[in-house]
């Protein structure tokens, strides 16, 4: 078996929920070298979190970054979602600017799919948004991150200045990349690795 020297990881990137995590997890993470965490938080809207099965509040989000920034974690994401059952652009411009507000180093923005034969899209394929909302909520997230000083560097994600993830960049560029953890996928050396999505 071949050894990976960790030595040179550059960015480790730990992906978590909003309000799943304590301080004293986060202080664990940082020492364990952990330097990039991406929250899910995908609304600031109370009821499309209820929708998605979300169990955080809006308030979580602000509590949960408090948490990464005073354990030090250098980088902070927040990862959303658009294009939701029944979600409206004033919604979604809600949305944006609460994470702006919240001053991330990086925001990626998701336009959900609806997977066939699950249950979610059972339940909401039907009120699906069509292509020119779509559009309009794709505009409306470039137009408003931009003009707070996020660059659009890939097609879903935005960045402070020198904040890009290097996983995106690596992952886009083809290059080698590490995934841990259930349902992580890797790319090391061009064989492609996915881990199992079950206990």
């Amino acid at each position: 078996r071949e050894v990976v020297d960790f030595s040179r990881v550059r960015e480790w990137s730990f992906e978590s929920n909003p309000a799943t995590f304590t301080a004293t997890k986060v202080q664990h993470w940082r020492q364990l070298g952990i330097n990039r965490v991406s929250l899910g938080v995908q609304s600031f809207d109370p009821g499309l979190l209820k929708l998605l099965g979300r169990e955080h509040s809006p308030e979580d989000v602000a509590e949960s970054i408090r948490l990464l920034r005073e354990a030090g974690i250098p980088q902070v994401n927040i990862d959303l979602m658009f294009s939701l059952p029944g979600q409206t652009l004033p919604q979604w411009q809600h949305t944006l600017e609460c994470a702006i507000a919240q001053q991330p180093d990086h925001i990626s923005t998701y336009n959900l799919s609806y997977e066939e034969d699950t249950d979610f899209f059972r339940h909401y394929g039907a009120e699906a948004g069509d292509e020119e909302t779509d559009v309009a909520m794709f505009t409306l997230a470039d137009e408003l991150l931009t003009a707070a000083g996020y660059r659009h560097y890939e097609i879903s994600n935005y960045a402070k200045k020198g904040r890009e993830c290097r996983h995106n960049l690596r992952y886009w560029q083809g290059g080698d990349y590490l995934g841990f953890g259930l349902a992580a996928h890797s790319l090391y050396r061009g064989e492609r690795l996915a881990n199992t999505e079950s206990f």
